[in-house]
């Protein structure tokens, strides 16, 4: 394909080796670096794929594309899902529900609620097509890039979202807030889980159970062991409130 349009293969293993499973899903065009995110259903048959520079929208706004295989070939699961507007990124992060049904999309430089506050959208397919479930997860503020990560339970009714470089705490520390959908809405369950200190990056990657009731916060640029040595922290839900464990 195209310089820098990306790819993604999916391998099973049998007999002791791995062998490609249809053949290689290619990003659409020159530039997209289709493949930078990428998540699979329980069963894996299905893979939601992210071309977070792609220019479908606007240019890099950005797309998740999601293919079944079946028949010994990947096919396309409805139409591409689409960043909102220009330089969003959507798709730089992508999570995928056990069934396949639900997929849940960073947008780390979306600009709604100010300058690469970020975003993320969760959809669902049925009826051959993805419609958005509720309303855009915006992040809090300027500069926080809310969608820089992002984490779905099997359910895909529970998402965590990592915000690196969020201020509650001091510069750039970073937080991940996780967010139930209940009564067609997405409402925040607990406080926000906020990093360390200045400069860690809390949040940059972050990984929730199958429950939905336990998360793991990575922090890159966290200095307790040395200087920019990184920590990871895990939590636990447990009468409305995130409690870290260990």
């Amino acid at each position: 394909t195209a310089s820098d349009a990306g790819h993604v293969r999916v391998y099973e293993y049998s007999n002791s080796s791995w062998t490609q499973l249809g053949s290689d899903i290619d990003g659409e065009a020159a530039g997209d670096q289709s493949g930078w995110s990428v998540s699979m259903n329980t069963a894996g048959d299905r893979v939601a794929i992210g071309a977070y520079r792609n220019d479908g929208t606007g240019s890099q706004a950005g797309h998740v594309r999601v293919y079944e295989y079946s028949n010994s070939s990947w096919t396309q699961l409805g139409s591409d899902i689409d960043g909102e507007a220009a330089d969003d990124n959507s798709g730089n992060s992508v999570s995928m529900n056990s069934a396949g049904d639900r997929v849940a999309i960073g947008a780390h430089n979306n600009e709604r609620t100010g300058s690469q506050a970020g975003h993320v959208r969760v959809y669902e397919y049925s009826n051959n097509s993805w419609t958005q479930l509720g309303s855009d997860i915006d992040g809090e503020a300027t500069d926080d890039n809310s969608g820089i990560s992002v984490s779905v339970n099997s359910a895909g009714d529970r998402v965590a979202i990592g915000a690196y470089r969020n201020d509650g705490t001091a510069s750039n520390a970073g937080h991940v807030r996780v967010y139930e959908y209940s009564s067609s809405s997405w409402s925040q369950l607990g406080s926000d889980i906020d990093g360390e200190a200045a400069g860690d990056y809390s949040g940059i990657s972050v990984s929730v159970n199958s429950a939905g009731d336990r998360v793991a916060i990575g922090a890159t640029s966290n200095d307790g062991t040395g200087n920019n040595a990184g920590h990871v922290r895990v939590y636990e839900y447990s009468n409305s409130s995130w409690s870290q464990l260990g």
